[in-house]
């Protein structure tokens, strides 16, 4: 297992994620409110901006990101407007999305799973949100569809099998599987097995879709077009099932591939449906697995203690083409003390001018202590408002 010699320190969990070219991508960090521009040969992040408009310490803000026509566009998971980046003009713009749904089974922290790009639209799937979302981008307007929606609880998660205009999205909640037809609008809901309690995604294979488990049960295949169904539950020896079992899968050569959440093993499952462990990577009993995306013949994720209370993090690629694992992360390399600037910054414009001070690792008074340092040949109006909030931070301490 080699990699990209991985620094344990300032390592970035990317969540919506576009590349641009070759070697360069664009992405949300999941853990805190960033756009990060990330060259894809060395794992390096350089800090773009914040994103407008959203908390400062926002979690999750966007689940997908979406390339066309020389901009991205960030779509929402907790965020609470479609983002919109233009890579050349480094400028932003936001569309706003309807969020006036009486709907107790909506959370507005995971509004939307997935997107795709169809003629001149964007099709967005839902998560929790009542309707798919159509967003023209030529004309930045929205269209709304619900007509057979779900009436029971549903969270889908960005697991969707593209088959020509149509797309398919298991709820994590039970059998159902929703499709939508990105031509006609129209949505067809199906319920897909009998051993099948919440599946995470799924895979496409000629005639047939893979369900892949997040809740216990069966890995279950499915033919589309007439019906049949396929239950397969007889796991490898030693496995160990739990309340999250799988999350990804992927197709390669003659075998269908699954990544685990807390099941305690990587499995391959060959088109028969007999199953081996895959041994990509030995899981102890207090160790998970946390999808993260799939960008061009990668799958990224990263490993974690699920009982320590201070966790470790292990981030890997997974070659879909190979089956090669290696070590991988993304790591905060770049203008660390513009953001942490930019960070104390807006901490000292809080409620009423009151400032709260609250360091995390990038955005600690060390790296601002750099960027005032930085800023005072540079730029006087940076200089002006740092030495003010140099003041108000000395003033608190006092």
């Amino acid at each position: 297992m080699s990699g990209n010699d991985v620094c344990k320190e300032m390592q970035l969990w990317l969540e919506g994620i576009a590349q641009i070219d070759e070697n360069t991508a664009y992405a949300s960090c999941s853990e805190f409110n960033a756009l990060f521009k990330v060259d894809l040969k060395t794992g390096d992040c350089t800090y773009v901006a914040l994103f407008p408009d959203e908390k400062l310490n926002a979690k999750r803000l966007f689940i997908k990101a979406v390339f066309v026509n020389g901009k991205i566009y960030f779509i929402p998971a907790s965020a609470s407007a479609i983002s919109v980046y233009d890579v050349e003009t480094g400028t932003f713009e936001s569309i706003i999305i309807r969020d006036d749904f009486v709907n107790e089974k909506y959370s507005r922290k995971y509004k939307f799973a997935d997107a795709f790009i169809y003629r001149d639209t964007i099709c967005i799937l839902p998560a929790t949100y009542p309707t798919v979302v159509k967003l023209n981008y030529k004309e930045n307007t929205l269209e709304y569809f619900s007509k057979n929606m779900p009436e029971t609880e549903y969270l889908f998660r960005p697991g969707t099998a593209q088959i020509g205009n149509k797309l398919y999205v298991p709820n994590t909640k039970d059998n159902l599987v929703l499709e939508f037809d990105m031509e006609t609008n129209d949505i067809r809901k199906h319920y897909v097995g009998k051993n099948n309690h919440g599946s995470w995604s799924m895979v496409a294979d000629g005639d047939y879709l893979w369900l892949i488990p997040q809740r216990h049960g069966a890995i279950v295949k499915w033919n589309y077009k007439n019906g049949d169904v396929f239950e397969y539950d007889v796991y490898p020896d030693g496995y160990v099932e739990s309340d999250f079992c799988f999350t990804k899968g992927y197709k390669s050569g003659e075998h269908i591939y699954v990544l685990p959440a807390k099941a305690n093993m990587f499995i391959k499952v060959k088109l028969t449906g007999v199953m081996e462990e895959n041994n990509l990577l030995q899981l102890q009993n207090h160790e998970m697995v946390t999808y993260m995306f799939h960008l061009g013949d990668y799958e990224y994720f990263y490993k974690s203690s699920k009982e320590s209370v201070q966790k470790s993090f292990i981030y890997y690629r997974l070659n879909r083409c190979n089956n090669f694992i290696e070590e991988w992360g993304f790591r905060f390399c770049n203008k660390r003390e513009i953001y942490a600037n930019v960070y104390f910054i807006k901490r000292a414009n809080l409620v009423n001018g009151i400032p709260k001070y609250r360091e995390t690792e990038f955005g600690n008074v060390g790296l601002f202590l750099k960027a005032i340092t930085k800023s005072l040949s540079v730029d006087k109006e940076i200089e002006k408002t740092n030495i003010k909030i140099g003041e108000k931070i000395y003033t608190g301490i006092l």
